[in-house]
């Protein structure tokens, strides 16, 4: 490059430049150092997974949570895992029969904070191990009503799937259905009823019970869309949706 292509202005600068970044600022890039995992696949692989597993842990039933729980395995507002549905699918083709696993899986910690993942694989474990990495990338946070119910009724649809939610007298407990329970435990909300209308698919049901939490609204949120305090509402004029003029929240 001569002296006449660069103008004078620039020239100067890019000399500043290289007295500042010194002789290593024109040496190549050094290396990318890689991960252990990466360089040993046969043991690094393994050891991570592992590492993984031990970070959360996936229970059956909820006397398996009550149980870690009592061990001190479980600490309050950590994250735990329940397996709500696996599926055995089979699918033939020109070289035979071939099985893999569908697993369903929901990550929470009991606060307000949950997510739902899906894993497939020809082996059981690994299939639950990618639906627990997919829950913990899809966790979602719920805002809720004294920190234990919903804010309001609810009645929404996902496909086929109509779910209706109705709040409960305090200390009054959960009832719905199995799969339901675990997702609610999760978020950590109870004293609510909730009926499934339609297809009865549990990752349907997974899903449109998510995509309902997540459309509730709080008094804060209302009060914020309207541009008034919480104080200057009056709650014979709040509606939400499914919302039939009576508050089981009140004593």
């Amino acid at each position: 490059m001569r002296d006449g292509d660069v103008a004078p202005s620039r020239r100067a600068e890019l000399m500043t430049m290289l007295e500042d970044l010194g002789p290593e600022g024109l040496l190549p890039p050094p290396a990318m150092p890689k991960e252990k995992w990466l360089t040993d696949k046969q043991e690094g692989t393994f050891k991570l997974k592992e590492d993984m597993a031990r970070s959360l842990l996936t229970t059956r039933s909820y006397s398996d949570v009550v149980t870690l729980r009592s061990a001190g395995m479980l600490p309050e507002g950590s994250y735990f895992a329940y397996l709500l549905n696996t599926r055995r699918v089979t699918k033939v083709t020109s070289e035979g029969k071939r099985v893999s696993y569908s697993t369903l899986v929901v990550v929470g910690n009991g606060k307000g904070t949950a997510g739902v993942g899906m894993g497939k694989d020809i082996v059981a474990g690994t299939a639950l191990h990618k639906a627990t990495v997919d829950a913990r990338k899809n966790l979602h946070y719920i805002d809720r009503f004294d920190d234990r119910t919903l804010w309001h009724a609810i009645d929404d649809r996902y496909a086929k799937t109509k779910v209706v939610f109705r709040m409960r007298r305090p200390s009054s407990g959960t009832r719905c259905s199995w799969v339901v329970w675990k997702l609610l435990s999760a978020f950590g909300i109870t004293d609510c009823s909730v009926k499934i209308h339609g297809s009865r698919n549990p990752t349907t049901v997974s899903y449109a019970v998510v995509n309902a939490l997540r459309r509730m609204s709080s008094a804060q949120a209302v009060a914020d869309r309207r541009g008034l305090r919480v104080l200057d509402m009056d709650p014979s004029q709040i509606r939400y949706p499914g919302y039939d003029g009576v508050n089981p929240n009140r004593p």
